[in-house]
């Protein structure tokens, strides 16, 4: 019996969200907690909220600070 496995690629990027969303939101995170010395895995709320004004500024996409968390 074959499994028949769609490839990986046709789950990315069925909603809103593009690659460069994803490069933003990452970018924004990223920069934040180098400049906030921040280490580990835990993201504050507030550099969501942030990354969201980054988002919509650059990509002109509005986006709430709890879609990108869960994103992520």
């Amino acid at each position: 019996m074959a499994l028949n496995i769609p490839p990986q690629k046709t789950y990315f990027y069925k909603s809103n969200w593009a690659p460069n969303i994803d490069q933003s939101l990452l970018d924004s995170i990223i920069r934040l907690k180098h400049e906030n010395d921040s280490e580990g895995m835990v993201i504050p709320k507030a550099f969501f909220i942030i990354a969201a004004s980054h988002i919509e500024y650059d990509l002109d996409i509005q986006l709430q600070w709890d879609a990108l968390y869960e994103r992520l």
